[in-house]
């Protein structure tokens, strides 16, 4: 729309025939990562890891385990590498905590 001195007004600015508000377009823009070539997607098996991660020493301890997540219960005694604190002090000093 035009103002009194024949200058849009800001609305018209905004407006276009598309029906689309610019917010709309710019959440809809794919904006590309600098840290990989376009057209360049990171292989599918990367993502993978492996099935459960080592057993941390200290989650090992008989006093603990009452005390540990429920999902960490019970996999020292499966591994039967359930420690006392003396030989997981005996571990760590060792270098094999």
């Amino acid at each position: 729309m035009l103002d009194s001195a024949g200058e849009a007004d800001g609305a018209d600015l905004l407006a276009d025939d598309s029906g689309v508000c610019p917010n709309d377009r710019a959440a809809n823009t794919h904006i590309a990562s600098p840290h990989r070539p376009p057209g360049r997607h990171r292989p599918a098996d990367t993502h993978q890891r492996p099935e459960r991660s080592p057993l941390p020493g200290w989650k090992k301890i008989d006093a603990l385990q009452p005390f540990l997540p429920t999902r960490f219960q019970g996999i020292a005694e499966t591994e039967n590498d359930v420690i006392t604190v003396d030989e997981y002090s005996q571990r760590l000093l060792h270098g094999a905590g």
